[in-house]
């Protein structure tokens, strides 16, 4: 596991297709299998049953990646604005060739143009 980026509210991880199935076993198992009273599950978790569950069926709900690849680099224009996603799979700079640097580039160039 990898803590790529941290905020006040937010944390991006990567971690490995073993973690992901501990984690999502370990929910469901908490969610379905060990009996935790209701009463007492806020307590002891830090969040509900259905906020638990829920992250369980958006974990289960379509296979994952979506977006197969270590690293994935675009930019577009949205609502006057330049967007840049440039992201590694292991928290670490993108690199590119020459093919997919001037592609990005050209990404860049046409968003700015689009912003404009």
């Amino acid at each position: 596991m990898n803590f790529v980026l941290q905020s006040s509210d937010q944390t991006l991880l990567s971690i490995s297709a073993e973690e992901l199935r501990g984690v999502t076993n370990a929910l469901n198992e908490v969610c379905n299998g060990i009996h935790i009273p209701e009463a007492s599950f806020q307590t002891r978790l830090g969040v509900s049953r259905e906020f638990l569950s829920s992250l369980l069926g958006a974990l289960l709900a379509e296979p994952h990646p979506t977006r197969r690849g270590s690293d994935l680099a675009n930019a577009w224009a949205e609502h006057g604005a330049v967007m840049v996603r440039a992201i590694s799979v292991f928290g670490d700079p993108i690199e590119m060739g020459e093919t997919q640097s001037a592609a990005f580039s050209e990404q860049l160039r046409q968003a700015i143009a689009e912003a404009s």
